[in-house]
């Protein structure tokens, strides 16, 4: 994922999410970060339960940002954020569907 353009296309995005999703929780860790000069690049690794709104549907999502910043006057901002899915599984192991898969939508419209 590219992140969008401004600020109003950004509370769009969010929206979605919240249309979306009627819970997750967002841990963000190990993170590496390389700086030269003004730009920076940063890997983080996410893993978080999810509840989506459409069917209830509970699930651990992991993923991957690979994240491009910008020091603006004294102040580091992103440049880019970018998110690979790496894992979607269900919470309860038993439920249907309860296979690991690699694709997951969470993250587009």
């Amino acid at each position: 994922m590219t992140a969008p353009g401004g600020p109003a296309e950004l509370r769009e995005l969010f929206k979605s999410f919240a249309n979306r999703i009627s819970f997750s929780q967002h841990n963000v860790f190990n993170p590496r970060i390389t700086v030269n000069g003004n730009e920076a690049h940063g890997t983080w690794y996410f893993l978080g339960p999810f509840t989506f709104r459409k069917d209830k549907r509970q699930v651990w999502i992991a993923a991957r940002y690979e994240d491009d910043y910008l020091k603006v006057n004294g102040t580091w901002k992103f440049k880019h954020l970018h998110a690979f899915n790496r894992m979607l599984a269900p919470i309860l192991p038993h439920e249907e569907g309860s296979e690991v898969r690699s694709k997951v939508a969470v993250f587009t419209n």
